[in-house]
């Protein structure tokens, strides 16, 4: 039993280094052509067969917890961020933040042409669905967002962020791959879409 669990979890890690030399190669799934769609998501199943969640919820809790970043989607909502109406502007860091009480955060990076930096999030709260032995979800209540001008020419720049409130809604992504290093989404926000994370950093 001991050399099967080593040699699931040698094939696991072989499978992440795989799936994170692709990505590393790419620019996140913004403008991925078939051939790199497709190697992707083969990774990304085998391994989603693999997976085995924690059982108790207070550890699964724990396992989300961090700064999170985005190095791959298919995702309509975020590959749309390909193309922006402003010229010369394009898409910087895409990231998710889950933190202690409950608070999440959706973040995305923009960069104009002249080196400015604007950060916008979208304010959640957070909490686990649909919990089953072998697979649960994540439900992201929809509180605020906020669009903050953070750097010009490379300098930080201290400009408060524009808040604004949003009307009551919600998003759900199950969780088919997590451990101290991926996080792997699959949403169905409009349509079904993947979204393959990396750890940043842990709260």
């Amino acid at each position: 039993q001991q050399s099967e669990l080593s040699r699931a979890a040698g094939r696991t890690d072989a499978l992440k280094r795989e799936l994170l030399r692709i990505c590393a190669a790419g620019n996140r799934g913004l403008g991925a052509g078939s051939a790199e769609r497709s190697a992707v998501l083969a990774l990304v199943e085998k391994l989603e067969q693999d997976f085995q969640p924690a059982q108790d919820s207070a550890q699964r809790i724990q396992a989300m917890k961090g700064s999170w970043g985005v190095i791959f989607t298919t995702s309509p909502d975020l590959t749309s961020l390909d193309r922006l109406p402003l010229p010369g502007w394009r898409t910087g860091r895409i990231g998710q933040l889950f933190a202690d009480d409950e608070e999440a955060r959706n973040e995305i990076d923009f960069w104009s042409p002249f080196g400015s930096r604007v950060s916008q999030g979208v304010q959640c709260t957070w909490t686990l669905k649909r919990q089953t032995e072998t697979a649960f979800a994540v439900e992201l209540s929809f509180v605020g967002s906020s669009t903050q001008l953070s750097e010009v020419a490379g300098f930080s720049v201290p400009v408060p962020a524009v808040s604004l409130p949003l009307p009551p809604a919600a998003g759900v992504f199950q969780v088919t791959f997590l451990d101290e290093e991926l996080l792997i989404q699959r949403t169905r926000a409009g349509s079904a879409g993947i979204n393959v994370l990396v750890r940043e950093c842990k709260k």
